[in-house]
């Protein structure tokens, strides 16, 4: 079976497990994207906040380390 034969395969196959009415795939509605997209921004930003007073304190402790020693 030559490369194109198979990716056409493939393909297909794809195509028969992704079709919206009688496919194995379950589709989000759009109150679960909505919902999740909330998630991962307010997840996002807790960890950026996180990050950033992280940042701040070692670099107060690092000026205070290298003021130290001059």
């Amino acid at each position: 079976m030559k490369w194109y034969q198979r990716l056409i395969l493939f393909l297909q196959e794809v195509w028969t497990e992704i079709r919206p009415k009688d496919g194995k795939v379950t589709w989000p509605t759009k109150d679960e994207i909505v919902e999740s997209t909330t998630v991962v921004f307010i997840c996002v930003a807790i960890f950026g906040v996180s990050l950033a007073i992280i940042d701040l304190s070692f670099r107060y402790l690092i000026g205070l380390v290298i003021g130290q020693g001059q």
